[in-house]
């Protein structure tokens, strides 16, 4: 019986760290979601106007669809799964490799900015 508690106890403590970690991401991603224009403008602060350019072109499509859908997961997840969503994402737009792993990094940098 006692192992028993000690596994219940854990288990809460577990998922009230899980959602202690999901909730900033979650909540950075809805604020770039409500202010896209400040994300591109950091975007082009932190890398050059050419990534903000393509990152505005596929915004829409390939981007804001995965980070509404890292809305709806009920897991937890960090700023390196919010990365590789979109990197796979965007690979599958016909970005070169390299690009497709540029514009992720910055994108995540600057929504962790913007929060």
């Amino acid at each position: 019986m006692r192992r028993l508690s000690h596994e219940i106890s854990t288990s809460r403590r577990c998922a009230r760290f899980d959602a202690y970690i999901e909730n900033p991401v979650k909540d950075a991603i809805r604020a770039v979601l409500k202010n896209k224009a400040k994300l591109f403008k950091l975007i082009e602060k932190f890398a050059e106007k050419k990534i903000r350019t393509e990152l505005e072109k596929r915004f829409s499509k390939y981007i804001e669809p995965v980070l509404r859908d890292l809305l709806d997961e009920y897991s937890a997840f960090g700023w390196s799964d919010v990365q590789n969503k979109l990197y796979k994402s965007l690979k599958k737009s016909g970005l070169s490799d390299s690009s497709a792993k540029a514009m992720p990094h910055w994108t995540t940098i600057a929504i962790k900015a913007i929060y």
